[in-house]
């Protein structure tokens, strides 16, 4: 097919095959959207202090399977599009030429994107561009346990058998396993879950857009003319919008890696606090109680003042032994808090995991209100370039490579 008035020249199959690559894309987006709402989005064995995150998880999930399904309309309005662009050029009447100016929209005003030309076809050639279709669902994440569902299970049971008559003499209304191994009781595979199934999600999605530019690349090279700048700007805004959706993954799973990292150092640590109460300290209460045969039976029921104080007759032991008895107890309360403290901090790191998320849509948002402005920064200067996998290596995002922070405002030019 040719048009002189426009210097157009590309071969019908390249048009199909394009086409055909699209189809695919659409495809593969839809799958991904089945992948966010069903792996992406299980938060199953989120109870206690985790279920804070587990609303967010669901929420991003949720928007995540949204923008893919999007996706895969879009893709195949650009389908039809292209389809419609071969038939018009093949009329090659003034009506049909008046139709292709508009068929694929206009870059954004400001915006001065280099076309690819026939002068660029031995560029195009000598790397191998095609519009092949190169493309791994994500993985099912392993979800690998971390073990802390034995540790937990032990020191409930350390605590039930060791702890709790002592800690309930001062403190019948809540026992410790209430205070200290409730709230931390949970499924912590699932952090981890997320971490991969985000990160897979992510690579699979960086993979669309590289499919999505070398086949851009391929027909670009061959196609001229204002329709040609302006199907090549609207790729460009695909594989582009396709990288920032990777990128917004890749930060989701970084993101879930902090928060599994960080919460298994506190948890740990309010377990280890667990082990010294079930090892030294209440030990050293039952001590004086076991050298005091009746001492516990008569503190525990003893009449209690308003506020909860047992009023202990005289004679249960002796004056020095009650003396120690009570600062004893009072250091093991103490160091009840301090390892009670240890949920605060648990608490906080998912806050922090939430506000983090967040954070995300308000780069999109940012980058919203000016996209020339972010399209000029040194993003766009890739796309002049026709890297084709610059925010991986060998097939697999490389931190090194590529930083998604700095990418992830690329979403926004998505075709909506």
């Amino acid at each position: 097919m040719s048009d002189k008035s426009t210097g157009f020249k590309v071969a019908p199959k390249d048009v199909e095959g394009m086409g055909g690559l699209l189809d695919e894309q659409a495809d593969h987006f839809t799958d991904l959207a089945t992948y966010a709402r069903t792996t992406c989005g299980d938060t199953n064995g989120m109870t206690n202090l985790m279920s804070l995150l587990a609303g967010k998880a669901e929420e991003l999930a949720g928007w995540c399977a949204w923008k893919l399904r999007t996706c895969q309309a879009r893709m195949e309005v650009t389908v039809a599009s292209l389809q419609k662009a071969g038939k018009l050029y093949e009329k090659n009447d003034a009506q049909s030429k008046e139709e292709l100016l508009y068929l694929f929209g206009q870059p954004l005003g400001g915006v001065n994107y280099p076309e690819l030309t026939h002068n660029d076809a031995a560029f195009v050639r000598g790397r191998s561009y095609h519009a092949d279709d190169e493309w791994e669902k994500p993985a099912q994440p392993s979800g690998a346990d971390p073990g802390l569902q034995k540790l937990i299970d032990d020191r409930r049971y350390g605590l039930v058998s060791q702890c709790e008559d002592i800690w309930a003499l001062n403190h019948p209304d809540q026992t410790l396993v209430q205070k200290l191994i409730v709230p931390i009781t949970g499924d912590y595979s699932r952090l981890y879950w997320f971490f991969e199934a985000y990160r897979d999600i992510g690579n699979s999605t960086y993979s669309v857009a590289e499919n999505l530019r070398r086949g851009t690349l391929r027909i670009g090279s061959q196609w001229d003319g204002p329709a040609a700048a302006n199907f090549e700007y609207h790729m460009f805004e695909w594989h582009q919008g396709t990288g920032g959706l990777a990128d917004l993954f890749e930060m989701c799973s970084l993101t879930f890696n902090w928060i599994y990292e960080q919460v298994m150092k506190l948890v740990n640590k309010i377990l280890d606090g667990a082990q010294d109460l079930i090892d030294r300290y209440f030990p050293r209460v039952r001590e004086i109680l076991d050298r005091n045969p009746g001492s516990y039976d008569t503190i525990n029921c003893a009449p209690r003042t308003s506020s909860g104080v047992a009023i202990v007759p005289d004679g249960v032991m002796s004056d020095d032994d009650m003396k120690l008895f009570m600062k004893r107890m009072h250091e093991a309360a103490q160091f009840v808090e301090k390892v009670r403290k240890g949920i605060d901090e648990v608490r906080s790191a998912y806050e922090e995991a939430v506000r983090r998320i967040g954070q995300i849509w308000t780069a999109l948002g940012a980058a919203s209100k000016d996209p020339v402005g972010y399209i000029g920064d040194t993003i766009y200067q890739k796309g002049q370039n026709r890297a084709i996998g610059f925010e991986r290596a060998g097939g697999k995002f490389d931190p090194n490579k590529w930083n998604p922070a700095a990418g992830v405002w690329r979403a926004t030019l998505l075709p909506s």
